[in-house]
């Protein structure tokens, strides 16, 4: 039985062909088996990234540029983020640091960025910086490599999260002791505050999930906007500082032995607040044609940020007024006390940061989305403990739903430290700058190794050119003074209140922690490659009988010159011996000494995909394959039925003789209408002429199933002429597979089909004339009906108008004008 392909046919087409396998449907290869709505799918090109990726669709794809824009914009939040660390760059340079180190800073987030987003579109992958290290680092530390970076990743991702629920917490407080100043400043307040504003942004990313990329268009509109309702008072009403002393004043406040130290130290203010666009890359899977897309909304929200940041740190450089007086504001937060001393209004200062607080809030609905879908997709390739149950996606809202949760608890639980200690809090928020900076730094290094001393890069649709290395390796003498002093505290002399806790969070992580044992992270689907070779093992036969024998590299020359990816996949060290080993099993092989020869053998070739279709349904085919091709296919027929109730006439005859007896006063169309309603209800009435149909033989079912197998593998991986080759070599008696019993099985029904179609037509005739006669006998009298009308009408029309007029008067209880001559009635004399 062949199979035919067609549009409702394409879920078929979810099986891939591989050696171990064999053929596997798409949704086992992710723990979670949703499936997406065509419409959410994406592009072709984003189906061929999740197929080279070996991924299966299970999040909507409802990103496009405009709301990735939005999302990589209001996440990093750059000039919101950069008001609020305004105290420690005031501490560690000033503001000629914030200036000139702002722009050093935006040309290096530009080249660390450029670079990521080259890989994003090599691999748009929800994994990110993780995935790419495996791709891209030496293969004796691939897995090693790829597993510190996927927990530093995620480690730094879910301190983010925390730091922006801390940081929208303590603003408040902040702004609550603007307006009370008698309000005393408790750190569970502020924990509570975290709870609070996480436990929003989770219930946004659950029930709302689907409005996100509109939401996110709107909070982008805010995040722009709001820039100029707070720069245009600052400007108006701040009092300016001189050029000299915003620009060419540096400061050191923190203590240390000279100005140019405390300068770097200073370049973590931002540095802060440029971190983080790599939040795209985590959002792939939910971004339709991530691979041209990712890239450019990354590129575009740090041009539309970078710009943002640049004209606040302007503002701040000739706005911020006197340093020591902001820096002892009560509020914990100077940029509150810059508003103040600037409108002198609570009124006003309490609307613009309450702006900021909405934008941060904004942010923080990004970030849950971000790590969480880090976290999903680290889970996924089985990186965390509890993979399975972490890697669930939920089938209705299409979100990872446990990873949110998870995120959420994570969130809730190390705030609680905030209640003991702010400081121990703070040295895991200062966790999360160095984790993302650690991972952009492996990442990028791999690419380069990959660059010098690897293979080809694999393809993609943004790309940095001739350029691409020298970005990279600019991108890494960047990032390496920022990471090194990014472990430094704020001040001298330190004490535990001040210190950086990030240097020895990220020495002990790995020592103190626990590891996954043998983690597997799978970058492609697994393919049988000898469907691969078997075109130009075909070619060679086809072109002459007596084909010679070749070496590997001979037969797929040509295929290799065509597609310099094959060249690189046949090229790999642990690829060519699987290749030549699938090749032996299809092929006569003969040692020449230092290499070995092939040609096809067709007995080999039926022989391996018979072999190959009995592993497929030896567990039973897909249930849509099963109910169209073999409980179909199988289905005995239903032979002719025998009508037990009667025709219309006999109806008829009953009702009549029922009539009959009741005697000739009755009237007709009485009678008529018990005939019609006897005759509806007798005649539906069947049984079946023979027993229920007996059960199909087992044997039968597996050979169907086989057959269909094969003949799926056959027309859907093999050329035409070589598939009809194969068919024919089925057929000969020195076929492995011996499909006669199924075929007399086959033919079998084909026959019971017949008597049973042959049957109904014969069964269908006498039902049809029955109808005919009754039709016939209801016609003559709607005929006798439509006559006696039309008389009745042409004697109407006779009349005059008066005669039809006085028809029409009312005679009621008028006595007739035979009445006055009639006869005198006889009254009884009385006696």
């Amino acid at each position: 039985m062949d199979i035919k392909m067609d549009s409702k046919d394409e879920h078929i087409r979810s099986y891939v062909v591989n050696e171990d396998a064999d053929v596997l449907p798409m949704n086992q290869l992710d723990p979670t088996g949703v499936l997406v709505k065509p419409k959410w799918r994406g592009t072709s090109q984003d189906k061929v990234d999740m197929e080279v990726l070996g991924r299966h669709q299970v999040l909507r794809r409802n990103f496009r540029f405009l709301s990735m824009l939005g999302f990589g914009s209001t996440l990093i939040c750059t000039w919101e983020i950069l008001l609020s660390y305004i105290g420690f760059i005031s501490t560690d340079g000033g503001t000629a640091d914030l200036f000139w180190g702002y722009l050093v800073v935006l040309v290096g987030v530009w080249l660390t960025y450029a670079s990521l987003s080259e890989m994003a579109s090599m691999a748009p992958t929800a994994g990110g910086q993780y995935h790419w290290v495996s791709e891209f680092a030496p293969p004796r530390y691939q897995k090693f490599l790829s597993y510190i970076v996927g927990w530093i990743c995620m480690t730094g991702w879910q301190a983010g999260l925390l730091s922006v629920g801390f940081l929208v917490g303590t603003i408040i407080q902040g702004l609550i002791v603007l307006n009370d100043p008698t309000y005393t400043f408790e750190r569970w307040h502020g924990t509570l505050l975290v709870w609070a504003v996480t436990s929003f942004c989770v219930i946004f990313n659950t029930f709302l999930a689907k409005r996100l990329p509109a939401i996110e268009g709107v909070v982008l509109t805010i995040h722009v906007m709001g820039l100029f309702a707070i720069i245009v008072p600052l400007w108006v009403l701040s009092p300016r500082a001189t050029s000299k002393e915003a620009l060419l004043t540096f400061t050191n406040e923190g203590g240390w032995p000279s100005t140019g130290l405390s300068a770097m130290i200073g370049l973590l203010t931002p540095m802060g607040s440029l971190l983080g666009f790599d939040c795209a890359v985590h959002m792939s899977e939910e971004v339709e044609d991530a691979g041209r897309t990712l890239p450019r909304s990354i590129m575009w929200s740090v041009y539309l940020n970078g710009t943002m940041g640049f004209i606040m740190a302007i503002t701040m450089c000739y706005c911020l007024g006197d340093v020591a007086e902001v820096l002892k504001t009560p509020t914990g937060y100077p940029f509150i006390q810059v508003f103040y001393n600037a409108t002198k209004s609570l009124a006003a200062t309490n609307v613009m940061v309450t702006i900021i607080i909405v934008t941060i809030t904004a942010c923080c609905v990004s970030e849950v989305a971000t790590c969480s879908r880090q976290l999903w997709s680290f889970a996924r390739d089985r990186g965390v403990p509890f993979s399975d149950w972490l890697a669930y996606v939920s089938p209705t809202l299409h979100i990872p739903l446990r990873a949110i949760i998870v995120s959420l608890c994570v969130t809730c639980l190390v705030s609680l430290i905030n209640i003991g200690s702010t400081s121990a809090l703070n040295a895991i928020v200062s966790l999360g700058v160095v984790a993302l900076l650690s991972s952009y730094y492996i990442t990028i290094a791999c690419l380069v190794w990959r660059r010098i001393y690897g293979d080809p890069l694999p393809p993609r649709r943004w790309s940095l050119g001739k350029y691409g290395l020298a970005v990279n390796i600019a991108s890494l003498l960047f990032i390496t003074p920022i990471l090194f002093f990014a472990f430094w505290p704020i001040a001298t002399p330190v004490v535990p209140s001040s210190m950086n806790w990030a240097v020895l969070i990220q020495r002990i992580s790995p020592s103190q922690g626990y590891t996954i044992k043998d983690p597997e992270i799978f970058i492609a689907t697994p393919i049988d490659f000898l469907f691969i070779v078997l075109p130009s093992l075909y070619a060679q036969i086809s072109k002459n009988s007596k084909a010679l024998f070749l070496s590997l590299d001979d037969l797929l020359e040509n295929a290799l010159e065509e597609s310099k990816d094959l060249k690189y996949i046949l090229g790999h060290e642990t690829v060519r011996p699987t290749v030549e080993a699938r090749m032996a099993a299809v092929c006569d092989s003969v040692d020449a000494g230092d290499e070995i020869m092939y040609r096809l053998n067709m007995d080999k070739l039926v022989r391996e995909l018979v072999a190959k279709a009995k592993r497929m349904s030896s567990n039973g085919l897909p249930a849509s394959m099963e109910a169209k091709f073999i409980d179909k296919a199988l289905e005995v027929p239903m032979m002719s039925l025998k009508r037990e109730a009667s025709s219309m006439s006999q109806a008829a005859s009953d009702v009549a003789t029922s009539a009959d007896s009741a005697g000739a006063s009755q009237p007709s169309t009485a009678m008529n209408e018990s005939m019609d309603s006897r005759a509806s209800f007798t005649t539906d009435v069947t049984t079946p002429d023979q027993p229920p149909p007996t059960a199909v033989p087992e044997n039968i079912k597996n050979l169907l199933r086989l057959r269909t197998a094969l003949n799926f593998i056959i027309s859907s991986y093999l050329a035409p002429t070589l598939a009809s080759l194969i068919q024919t070599n089925l057929s000969i008696a020195s076929s492995p597979v011996d499909f006669k019993p199924l075929e007399a099985y086959l033919a079998h029904l084909a026959n019971l089909r017949a008597e049973a179609l042959a049957s109904r037509t014969l069964s269908n005739f006498s039902r049809k004339r029955s109808i005919d006669e009754d039709d016939e006998a209801a016609e003559a009298k709607a005929e006798k009906r439509r006559k006696k009308e039309e008389e009745e009408k042409r004697q109407k029309m006779g009349l005059t108008k008066g005669v039809r007029d006085l028809k029409k008067a009312d005679i009621t209880g008028m006595k007739k004008m035979s009445d006055f001559f009639g006869k005198k009635p006889t009254h009884a004399k009385k006696s």
